[in-house]
């Protein structure tokens, strides 16, 4: 009885592990949201965002500048909310999940403020001059050489980088500026959402529109298991420092293009691969079945009395 048992044990648990498979979708990226307004009030108005993104073989370093103007007559006491880690759908993707950031920081003015961290996000807040324009600086550290892209039950594995805004309910201009560094160009990159994103060999800028709220770039870079903890998170203030000098006037030149990368494929299974998959997945566990068959119908000998 016990080896039945056990291999009913054994059956079920194949069963599961082969049923969990990874939804469609772009799974692990590295992901940079922007601050929203916490407070229910028109008169919070957003009237800029520049956001300034290096992207390196397996990370990506995030600042953003934003301009934000209280048009009460009165101080006002605002609160903002910055999303870390979050699963959205996506009507490309299918949907979009993220690994939590290495690093985050925030400077209001010049004062950096310690936010307090609420289930995967910061939520932090600041007295605003009444009719005037308070300045909010973040920083990021997003690991990317963890990336998966599913579908059509298979997977590819490559550095993955998105980048999505959150509404105000008034706002102005928002631009996003990224620069390939650590010696990558645009022949690394695969693809690159949406395809209203221009760029050179080396940059890349976008402004959304209403239609367009995530930015993707999926990239060759890092393999999975780079010792990103180790080589990349001690020199996060470094990297936040080398972001200060980027310089936004090579992204009034001409010369910007419409992106021509749209390599959002997933790996292709041949013929061979299914067939070998069949024989080491489906044929063990018809045989298991039947030897299970076999010992519940198998008549129990009678004891000698």
């Amino acid at each position: 009885m016990r080896p039945l048992l056990l291999l009913v044990f054994v059956f079920q648990v194949c069963i599961t592990a082969s049923a969990q498979k990874i939804e469609d979708g772009l799974w692990n990226s590295g992901r940079a949201f922007s601050i929203t307004s916490l407070n229910d009030d028109d008169s919070l108005i957003l009237q800029k965002q520049l956001s300034l993104v290096q992207i390196y073989p397996g990370f990506s370093v995030v600042k953003s500048v934003y301009d934000i103007r209280n048009t009460h007559q009165d101080s006002f006491y605002a609160e903002f909310h910055w999303t870390d880690t979050l699963s959205t759908a996506h009507r490309f993707f299918h949907q979009l999940n993220n690994l939590g950031s290495a690093g985050m920081k925030v400077l209001i003015g010049k004062d950096t403020i310690k936010p307090r961290a609420v289930e995967g996000s910061l939520v932090f807040g600041t007295q605003l001059p009444p009719g005037q324009v308070t300045t909010i600086t973040t920083y990021q550290l997003t690991p990317n050489n963890q990336g998966k892209l599913s579908g059509d039950e298979t997977v590819k594995e490559l550095n993955a980088f998105v980048f999505s805004f959150d509404k105000w309910k008034q706002q102005g201009i928002r631009q996003v500026f990224v620069k390939l560094m650590g010696g990558l160009t645009l022949t690394n990159v695969k693809g690159v959402y949406p395809k209203t994103v221009t760029g050179t060999m080396q940059q890349l800028k976008w402004m959304p529109d209403s239609l367009n709220e995530t930015m993707v770039v999926w990239y060759e870079g890092q393999a999975p298991d780079y010792k990103f903890e180790k080589k990349v998170i001690p020199q996060q203030h470094l990297l936040y420092e080398d972001i200060n000098d980027f310089d936004v006037a090579f992204y009034d030149a001409p010369g910007f293009r419409a992106i021509e990368k749209t390599d959002f494929t997933t790996n292709t299974r041949s013929l061979f691969g299914s067939i070998v998959y069949f024989i080491l997945f489906s044929v063990p566990w018809i045989i298991l079945i039947g030897i299970i068959i076999f010992l519940l119908r198998k008549p129990k000998s009678k004891s000698n009395t």
